[in-house]
């Protein structure tokens, strides 16, 4: 196995022995150039990539360095007041201090001086100026509340009573104790049950 092996070596090495290179084709100068490129090139792509991170690693110092600088070259901002007590119109007292806000008149108008109600009072007055009632329109009705207090309310509609319900049947012995009693419901009752009730009753 081994001998063949060496036979087959043989004859593709007098294979190769026998080709002569072209000398005509071939460019010694040229060769050398792309040769030196090839190198130069690979070098400079080396040198990239070894410069990449410490050049990355540089920029985020810079940025952080100067982040922290503008944070501690900015004054510091008031303490904005919480939204409860502006909305009411009270002053903030700084934190330092234990002195009480005092309290400061509101501006806002009150109910009943509001020019809209106003109006709705007026219009109720011209419409009927004693009419208080359900039947009165509800924007009406609260200006006259507000203007009147409470009392110009409406009362509520008595509701009334409920009606009742069929009467109970009775029973013979109760319509025969009523019949002895004299009572007139007891004889209206007694026409109407059938005559197995009372045998020899006539309806």
């Amino acid at each position: 196995m081994q001998k063949e092996s060496e036979a087959e070596l043989k004859e593709i090495e007098a294979a190769l022995a026998s080709l002569v290179p072209r000398t005509d084709q071939l460019h010694r100068e040229r060769l050398m150039y792309l040769a030196g490129r090839a190198s130069v090139l690979a070098e400079r792509q080396a040198c990239r990539l070894a410069w990449a991170w410490p050049a990355a690693f540089s920029a985020m110092t810079a940025v952080a360095a100067t982040l922290l600088v503008i944070l501690a070259a900015r004054p510091a901002s008031p303490v904005a007041a919480p939204p409860s007590q502006t909305a009411m119109g009270g002053s903030v007292a700084e934190p330092g201090s234990r002195a009480a806000p005092e309290p400061q008149p509101r501006n806002s108008p009150s109910p009943a001086a509001s020019p809209a109600i106003d109006t709705m009072a007026a219009l109720g007055d011209r419409l009927h100026p004693d009419d208080v009632g359900p039947e009165l329109p509800y924007p009406l009705l609260l200006a006259r509340v507000l203007e009147r207090g409470l009392d110009a309310w409406p009362p509520e509609p008595s509701t009334p009573a409920p009606l009742e319900g069929p009467a109970r049947p009775s029973s013979y012995r109760e319509l025969r104790q009523e019949l002895l009693d004299g009572r007139p419901a007891a004889s209206a009752r007694v026409r109407f049950l059938p005559d197995l009730l009372l045998p020899g009753a006539k309806s």
